[in-house]
């Protein structure tokens, strides 16, 4: 509905996932979708190539065609940018920005949705949306020069609540715990992830007659075989889990690799794609990093001085530990 946001994606014909997006509902007739900054020109190619008829969409109908939609580019048009203000207190800085009427939307505002305000003259979307893994947290959507009043005023109003200016690489921390997949990583990326594979493919609507993909996308839903957990690092000051580092079993048996690890503090969380799905959480894994070296010795030619990789302990945990302790609270544990 109007004033609703929806996490989904951008497939291709054969289930491809090109990106994953925000798309918010402003009015009856008009959406505002936000895409990966990363992925800017490359969607921007394919929805206007969708909307001009220019390509296939459906190998099994060639001929069919989505009605045409008028299409424009809002970071170019408006300079139209995003500014994320995440965390408990958001709410709290938020509010000494805006008068009082703005305030109460941003008050009523459930999970996902969102308003539109004015603040010292500045038109501002704000939305109880990010990608953080915070209960409480804003995306505020602002053109030209407002992008820098409201940086500004934020860091000024926010100072005595503890607001720190950050990047992507901070979000990345934030979402790793969260279990929260990032694409290129953990969605379609170097090991082709689908959203079935990486824990959200609930945000896939099967029951829809159609949508770009989705023949293949039942083939994924029917057929997958890997899935995406969550592991942390058991043994305090471990040496870093690297990208690409090999996931095996107590055993030393192959599962799968690692996509995404962070540091927090003195512990480290990370993502990994196994082979096989059903592993709970608890179950033990070691985490072995990839060789410095392009080549590694055959055993029988070791010598002293010679490294060989060691497996760093780790143990399976609940993939998305909010949503998790919310159900055993429920459940009276």
């Amino acid at each position: 509905h109007p004033g609703e946001s929806q996490y989904a994606y951008l497939f291709d014909p054969d289930g491809n996932v090109l990106d994953d997006i925000m798309v918010y509902r402003r009015g009856a007739d008009n959406y505002l979708v936000v895409v990966n900054a990363a992925n800017e020109d490359k969607d921007w190619a394919w929805l206007s190539g969708v909307n001009a008829g220019r390509y296939l969409i459906d190998r099994k109908f060639p001929a069919r065609r989505i009605p045409a939609v008028t299409l424009r580019n809002l970071k170019q048009e408006e300079g139209r940018v995003d500014i994320a203000l995440q965390g408990p207190n958001s709410t709290a800085i938020l509010a000494r920005v805006l008068d009082h009427n703005a305030q109460l939307a941003v008050a009523a505002l459930n999970r996902t949705e969102f308003c539109e305000v004015d603040a010292a003259g500045h038109h501002l979307i704000i939305a109880r949306t990010g990608y953080t893994g915070e209960e409480y947290g804003y995306e505020i959507y602002v053109a030209g020069d407002g992008a820098a009043w409201l940086w500004d005023k934020l860091l000024s109003v926010g100072h005595d609540l503890g607001i720190v200016p950050c990047g992507l690489a901070a979000r990345d921390s934030t979402r790793t715990e969260a279990g929260l997949p990032l694409y290129g990583h953990e969605l379609a990326g170097h090991y082709r992830i689908n959203p079935f594979e990486a824990g959200f493919g609930p945000y896939v609507k099967l029951h829809k007659p159609f949508f770009i993909g989705r023949d293949r996308c039942v083939e994924f839903y029917e057929h997958w075989t890997r899935q995406l957990v969550r592991f942390t690092v058991t043994a305090p000051g471990a040496r870093p889990v690297r990208g690409a580092a090999a996931v095996v079993d107590k055993n030393g048996g192959y599962l799968g690799r690692v996509t995404s690890c962070v540091s927090l503090g003195s512990r480290q969380v990370g993502l990994a794609l196994v082979e096989k799905r059903g592993l709970a959480p608890g179950t033990a894994i070691g985490l072995v990093n990839p060789p410095r070296t392009e080549t590694v010795k055959p055993v029988a030619d070791l010598a002293p001085g010679d490294r060989l990789p060691v497996a760093i302990p780790g143990e399976i945990v609940d993939r998305f530990p909010k949503w998790a302790a919310k159900l055993k609270a429920g459940a009276g544990e």
